[in-house]
């Protein structure tokens, strides 16, 4: 029997599934995609740089980072029907903005690099591109840069392309170096956009720190946000919704090239500044005192333990001691754990005169208790933690939790902005128990999970 010739086409990637997964990417810490060496970012625009990469400078600066720019285009042309700005003028307020731009992110000594190619014509290939190649890759060399960004190949403007397709050449060039992809008009494509360049390991840079200083950094391009050159109506301007796109709490990174960032394990746990900077703002950050949904979550987390009595509980992650409130009722004695100094001194206020409970500021899991108990509850903490943190956290667990005692975990289901979500890190904890473990239950409600486990060796 003749079978007929089939070809087989890959699946095509939606714009919308892109951002979808961009925004459930792993966490990456500054130091995991930098090393704390020299970077190099590469923006077609001046201003590209950043829209993309404005928080990822920032946080460079604050840690004495060295940061190169290359800015590959003039910026002559986003107004090209001006007769007060000519040619000239314009690329030089341009290549003006760009030095105010990276003196608002802090980077004062970020080094500046002009290729001065025109607006719209920037070359990927013959011999202009060979010698912008050859350009990059000096720079590469003399920088000592660890890690290079350029905007990504899907966003929809010719340069931002042209840079993309220049610089995965540059990556075949310098296989110990790392690249990564920054998204910046991609992000606001149609969802059912077909996305045709290469997209894999994503991760997410957290910039809520530096976030104003981005906002500010943006405004600095006064030809583009603030009308400066004011006699082109068709001259482009960055609109308050673009801003606001580009001034979110993480920014999106897509690794490529010969290097890799693949295993996973590499990328950091939630800081503890993060968690720091949160009590700052607000005591209570997650309103457990006064939200029902918490209040129902905690009563939903009693009520899925099997006993109602224990001699020895450990709450790691317990904030400012609502849940750990709760858990005193039924331990005898109970240690309650975390890594920020609010939340202990929070916690130990709102359980004062509660004598079988005692805080402990600890780092998990660098630090951790000693003893043995027979319940371990872990609500809602272990997604801040990375792959490699995990196993430790997971050997703790066998090593310390008696034999039929209870382990409990509560997961949030929705985006939990950390290296893992609820579903993934409850699946991997209990993978990784699982000779030691045995599930008693699994139960999903309104928002969150809760895994019951026992020590059964």
């Amino acid at each position: 029997m003749n079978v007929p010739f089939q070809t087989s086409r890959m699946p095509v990637l939606k714009a919308g599934d892109a951002i979808k997964m961009l925004q459930a990417a792993p966490v990456a810490n500054l130091n995991d995609i930098t090393d704390g060496k020299p970077i190099l970012v590469i923006a077609p625009h001046s201003d590209d740089e950043t829209l993309g990469c404005g928080g990822l400078i920032a946080l460079c600066a604050a840690a004495d980072t060295d940061v190169t720019v290359a800015i590959m285009t003039d910026g002559s042309r986003s107004h090209p029907n001006s007769v007060e700005f000519n040619p000239q003028m314009r690329r030089d307020i341009r290549e003006q903005e760009v030095r105010l731009a990276l003196n608002a992110l802090g980077a004062h000594d970020a080094k500046l690099v002009y290729f001065r190619r025109p607006d719209g014509y920037l070359e990927s290939s013959g011999e202009d591109a060979d010698n912008m190649l050859q350009s990059l890759s000096d720079l590469v060399k003399s920088s000592d840069c660890h890690s290079v960004f350029v905007t990504w190949g899907a966003d929809p403007h010719p340069d931002h392309i042209a840079s993309y397709k220049l610089v995965q050449k540059l990556s075949a060039m310098h296989e110990d170096v790392l690249f990564f992809a920054y998204p910046i008009w991609a992000l606001s494509l149609a969802y059912e956009t077909e996305i045709t360049a290469p997209f894999s390991n994503p991760v997410r840079l957290e910039i809520r720190q530096v976030k104003d200083k981005k906002r500010k950094a943006i405004d600095c391009f006064a030809t583009q946000v603030k009308n400066l050159i004011h006699d082109d109506p068709d001259g482009f301007q960055l609109t308050s919704d673009h801003i606001d796109l580009f001034c979110r709490d993480f920014e999106y990174f897509i690794e490529f090239g010969q290097s890799s960032l693949t295993e996973l394990p590499r990328l950091s746990s939630v800081p503890t500044e993060h968690f720091e900077k949160l009590y700052e703002k607000s005591l209570d950050p997650w309103d457990y005192k006064n939200n029902n949904y918490e209040q129902n979550r905690f009563d939903i987390t009693l009520k899925s333990l099997p006993c109602k009595n224990y001699k020895n509980g450990c709450e790691i992650g317990c904030s400012i001691g609502i849940l750990t409130k709760k858990l005193s009722v039924i331990c005898k004695n109970l240690i309650g754990i975390d890594c920020s100094s609010t939340a202990i001194e929070q916690a130990e206020k709102n359980l004062a005169g509660i004598g079988n409970v005692e805080f402990k500021l600890m780092r998990v899991p660098e630090e951790l208790p000693t003893g043995t108990y027979d319940l371990i509850v872990l609500s809602e903490v272990l997604y801040f933690f990375s792959e490699k943190d995990l196993k430790a956290i997971s050997c703790f667990v066998i090593q310390k939790l008696e034999i039929d005692g209870i382990c409990l975990l509560v997961n949030f289901l929705g985006d939990t902005e950390s290296p893992m979500s609820g579903n993934e890190v409850a699946s991997k904890f209990c993978s990784l128990t699982s000779y030691n473990l045995m599930a008693v239950s699994t139960k999903e409600y309104d928002g969150f999970r809760i895994d019951v486990l026992t020590k059964i060796t």
